[in-house]
């Protein structure tokens, strides 16, 4: 169940909240208020609260991810590319 605190957050977040790191502070507690909470029943509560969504919703827009919607897309390829990059440059396998 979304709580006040989270539909305060939810709220400034819509009204064009620009700063990352609150509101991925508030996205964490979001969830961890959501897990706390009696009807608490799995991730899909989490992923369909309204609250997180509309936070989560200003966060994809101010890191522009619309633009990588689909795999063909190239703000998509070009940092999957850089990040498989720095990952082989660390030593990191992950089946790369």
């Amino acid at each position: 169940m979304t709580t006040a605190r989270m539909a305060k957050n939810a709220y400034f977040a819509q009204k064009g909240a620009c700063n990352p790191y609150p509101l991925l502070n508030a996205v964490k507690e979001g969830i961890d208020e959501l897990r706390d909470s009696n009807g608490y029943t799995g991730t899909e509560h989490a992923l369909k609260d309204p609250a997180l969504r509309l936070i989560v919703h200003q966060l994809a827009w101010l890191f522009k991810s619309a633009k990588m919607d689909a795999p063909d897309q190239p703000d998509y390829q070009e940092c999957v590319k850089e990040v498989n990059q720095i990952l082989r440059q660390s030593g990191s396998s992950f089946g790369l």
